[in-house]
């Protein structure tokens, strides 16, 4: 019995996980860096929600990032190539308040980047639209099956381009449906403004996510992302 075991061991042993290339500091046999609590990452596979906080100041924005792939041929399976592509949507020109409550349709603009690094997504190194860094960025931890049907409806939704609408098709309800393909469970997002119309805000949908089981704070808006949409 005794050797038996020795033996699964071994083999155990043997068995690095395919990304552990990308992470040469770390030894391939800590898992999940020493730290399974609060790493848990069952198939090494990420997407992300990213905003830019509602304030006094900005009506805020909110992107969605997923893994890119490639194929492993030693192993016979899809893998993260250590790239990610950002979607994000805006209204093609100016909009205004009176356009949200109203929820007018005006032609949507899409913003992609196909080839980014977490860090340039961290330092807004990409095309997010926005003239500063992040506030927050969630890590979402999914898999090759779930990240191509979140991929292809962010692709279905660029070309068919139904438009941009204040309330019901905005940046955050774009990014919404990319998180639920992504995890494959359902998420609100919304919050209450000028207690008559319900928004999907980039504040709350950073808020519902972050209870998403397997995801990770990986930048916090430092209590940002609790000013509600109502107060501006």
């Amino acid at each position: 019995m005794n050797r038996t075991k020795k033996t699964l061991l071994s083999v155990f042993m043997l068995l690095l996980t395919t990304g552990a290339s990308a992470f040469p500091f770390i030894s391939p046999y800590a898992y999940c860096n020493n730290n399974p609590v609060n790493a848990i990452d069952p198939d090494g596979r990420k997407s992300y929600l990213i905003i830019w906080a509602s304030d006094a100041n900005h009506y805020g924005h909110a992107a969605f990032a997923v893994d890119n792939y490639k194929y492993d041929s030693q192993n016979n399976k899809m893998i993260s190539d250590g790239t990610l592509t950002c979607y994000s949507l805006f209204p093609i020109s100016s909009y205004s308040k009176n356009q949200a409550i109203k929820d007018e349709k005006v032609r949507g603009l899409f913003l992609v980047s196909r080839k980014v690094s977490l860090e340039d997504i961290q330092n807004n190194e990409f095309d997010s639209g926005e003239d500063y860094k992040p506030d927050g960025i969630i890590e979402i931890n999914s898999d090759y099956n779930h990240d191509s049907e979140a991929k292809e409806h962010m692709e279905s939704e660029m070309q068919s381009n139904k438009g941009y609408k204040g309330r019901s098709r905005n940046c955050s309800t774009f990014v919404r449906e990319g998180i639920k393909k992504a995890t494959g469970e359902e998420i609100s997002g919304e919050e209450c403004s000028l207690f008559i119309f319900n928004y999907v805000t980039p504040n709350k949908l950073f808020q519902d996510t972050k209870k998403l089981k397997d995801t990770k704070v990986l930048k916090n808006p430092d209590g940002k992302e609790q000013t509600p949409f109502v107060s501006f």
